[in-house]
């Protein structure tokens, strides 16, 4: 059976130069138009939808691609003219190249194309789907490396490696075991991504606080080794996922309330009006938006100091944002300031009392006797 390629090496050999030219010159000719047309209808269009951005999405592969053909086209045609290679020797790079040509052009378009869905899937899919993020996500990238796998065992085809291939997967097994001792700890973080992918202690945008290891921000990525971190100063930390599998972490995007949890010392003169002071604390939170009324909140009498008389507030407020946290502690002491002081009362400090009264007795009758 005779090749595709002869036929074209014939085609080009029948016919004259012109037609060379002229469909060289049509097929450039229409590529500007599709660059041109891709550049009017991307600054027109106004509405993000599906196929627009998957258009948008593909375009570059489908514009290398047709420029890959028209070089291809020119080259090989140029090169038959000249004399440059004989027919076998332009039949065989003619083979190479398509080949070559169309395991790059269609892998790169099979990774776009898993990358748009994981995109439109995972950070702009509808809420329902974030429960299988994790899957989601590990998903997509077992579809990237088995394009990876796929494109390179077909190269290694491409240029008859196939012994070459056998040999890289039969010296896997050693290979591995040898890789295994150098790289444990990569190994470790790629495992440790994997468990942080399905158990899901965190997601993207979290905000989490690991203490032992001083490691606090919002979530940013996730990949297979590291995890990148915003911090509060707005710095980037990136965190090796094999420290998450050996420490505690805190999520507090998952608190089901956020605490306001205070001790305020008052005089052992105000000791009368502490119950009171209570009282009127807890009638107050009725009228704090942000308290969970379902939750036990508190003021009472908690301890009596060397030097102060304690009362321990515990409040638990919906969640909220760290701000909104703040706003509300502000509220909440201001309105406890205003309890104690609507009782005549004033708040502890550390002073120190001499009782010297006899002393002062007997200074002021020597006085007098003089």
């Amino acid at each position: 059976m005779l090749d595709s390629s002869y036929y074209v090496a014939v085609f080009v050999k029948n016919y004259s130069i012109v037609l060379f030219i002229t469909t060289s010159t049509v097929f450039f000719l229409v590529l500007l138009a599709l660059f041109r047309w891709r550049w009017l209808t991307d600054s027109a269009r106004e509405v993000d939808s599906v196929p627009n951005s998957l258009y948008r999405s593909l375009s570059p592969v489908i514009y290398s691609f047709l420029f890959a053909s028209w070089l291809v086209l020119n080259i090989s045609m140029l090169s038959w003219y000249s004399g440059l290679f004989d027919q076998k020797q332009l039949t065989f790079y003619l083979n190479s190249g398509v080949e070559l040509g169309l395991t790059f052009f269609g892998s790169w378009f099979l990774l776009v194309l898993v990358s748009y869905w994981e995109e439109s899937l995972v950070e702009k899919g509808l809420p329902k789907m974030r429960e299988f993020e994790p899957i989601l996500h590990v998903s997509f990238l077992v579809l990237k490396t088995i394009v990876y796998i796929v494109a390179i065992l077909v190269v290694l085809m491409v240029f008859d490696l196939n012994e070459l291939a056998g040999s890289i997967f039969t010296a896997g097994a050693v290979s591995t075991v040898v890789l295994g001792f150098a790289a444990r700890e990569a190994l470790s973080n790629v495992f440790s991504g994997a468990v942080l992918l399905f158990d899901q202690p965190f997601k993207l945008k979290d905000y989490i606080g690991v203490v032992e290891k001083e490691i606090e921000g919002t979530v940013e990525h996730i990949g297979w080794r590291v995890t990148r971190i915003c911090t509060p100063d707005r710095k980037m930390q990136y965190v090796p996922n094999s420290v998450f599998s050996q420490v505690s972490i805190v999520n507090y995007t998952r608190m089901l309330n956020r605490r306001i949890y205070y001790h305020i010392g008052l005089r052992y003169s105000d000791l009368d009006r502490v119950a009171d002071i209570c009282r009127d604390i807890e009638q107050s939170f009725a009228e704090m938006p942000f308290v969970d009324r379902k939750k036990d909140n508190f003021a009472t009498l908690s301890k009596l100091d060397s030097s102060e008389v304690v009362i321990r507030i515990r409040v638990f407020i919906k969640p909220c944002s760290f701000m909104l946290y703040n706003k509300a502690v502000d509220d909440f002491l201001h309105r406890v300031v205003k309890i104690v002081r609507g009782h005549n009362a004033f708040f502890a400090f550390p002073t120190t009392t001499l009782d010297a009264d006899a002393m002062v007795a007997a200074l002021q009758a020597s006085k007098d006797a003089s």
